[in-house]
């Protein structure tokens, strides 16, 4: 550590069950283990050191180098489901797959294949004691997929700590007319950045006026404005219409006036959790329409079909019937959504 105050700092570790503690000098390098605490005498601050190997999540990418990595103390998870003790995503290509946005609120590098080959290089090279000079992995960024209309700049790949309680305070509404695998990434992703979630099934109550909306959405926005209180939140609700149906119209029409722009409409689909994510800025942006990209999909790219109708919304009456999700339902099958993990709140 350099520090100007000639006392230095102390260095607090564990030898066994034994507390050890070493005063260093300013500018004197030590190495540190996982679980040290570093107190610097001025001031009483103090600072915890924690060992978080490198994890490498390799998301539809085969690469042969365990050996190699395993050396390095690399390890290497083959799977779709990101897994927060994970440092860095491997992916081909960038699209707003969930893979893709999950990994940017927790906060992990997202690189190419490239950036593992290079890490074994250095292992196949390895001559330590001597410090390893890891690649950096903003310099590894996977390339665009072409089936994507816009490209995913790299900059926006970087770790944004922001991301990680985007959504804090904050409720999504769902409305759909099927809970398929997308609406159920859309959830499992907002749910990451700690939004909560509500799923609003037209067939078990449908919209088909402008009262109908209203029952359904004044209920859940007051209880999202409830849930944001304490927080600097100014929007509480995000509207989210899956479908291009003609109840996304009534939705719409029936809310513009009723909220003085405390709830946005989002025409877009879960386009706009992805634009969200993607961009670590908050509900705004989203009534800016972008017909180009995507919806949020692992293996399939539906088209997007924006309403022609920006709203806000809400007030009064009686919540007949919706659906919420908590954070273990989003990892179940579509078609298992009417199963154990899904409780159905009537009012």
């Amino acid at each position: 550590m350099s520090e100007k105050s000639k006392s230095g700092s102390v260095i607090e570790s564990k030898r066994g069950a034994n507390r050890v503690e070493m005063r260093i000098k300013p500018g004197q390098t030590v190495p540190l283990n996982d679980g040290d605490h570093i107190r610097l005498t001025f001031g009483g601050m103090r600072a915890s050191v924690h060992w978080r190997p490198i994890t490498i999540c390799l998301v539809n990418v085969d690469v042969d180098s365990d050996a190699a990595l395993a050396r390095l103390g690399v390890g290497l998870i083959r799977s779709r489901h990101i897994d927060e003790r994970c440092t860095h995503v491997c992916l081909r290509q960038t699209r707003p797959s969930k893979s893709l946005l999950l990994a940017l609120v927790y906060g992990m590098h997202i690189v190419s294949p490239s950036f593992v080959h290079a890490l074994a290089g250095i292992a196949e090279v390895d001559t330590r004691p001597a410090p390893l000079a890891l690649p950096d992995p903003a310099s590894y960024a996977p390339p665009a997929d072409p089936r994507v209309g816009i490209a995913i700049e790299p900059l926006a790949l970087r770790p944004n700590k922001d991301r990680r309680h985007l959504f804090r305070g904050c409720t999504v509404l769902f409305i759909v007319s099927r809970i398929d695998r997308s609406v159920l990434d859309a959830v499992e992703v907002c749910e990451a950045a700690e939004a909560h979630v509500v799923i609003h099934d037209v067939n078990e109550v449908p919209i088909s006026s402008y009262g109908a909306a209203l029952n359904v959405i004044v209920p859940i926005f007051d209880k999202a404005r409830e849930r944001a209180r304490g927080y600097d939140i100014h929007v509480p609700l995000l509207i989210v219409c899956v479908d291009d149906a003609p109840w996304t119209g009534i939705v719409a029409q029936s809310t513009e006036q009723q909220f003085l722009n405390q709830v946005v409409f989002a025409p877009q689909g879960t386009q706009a959790v992805s634009e969200c994510i993607i961009g670590a800025h908050g509900w705004q942006p989203v009534l800016a329409v972008d017909d180009t990209w995507s919806d949020l999909s692992i293996d399939e790219f539906p088209p997007t079909q924006p309403s022609d109708v920006l709203v806000q919304a809400t007030q009064t009456d009686s919540l007949p019937s919706v659906i919420e999700i908590d954070s273990t339902s989003s990892q179940v099958p579509a078609e298992e959504v009417a199963s154990s993990d899904v409780e159905v709140v009537e009012q």
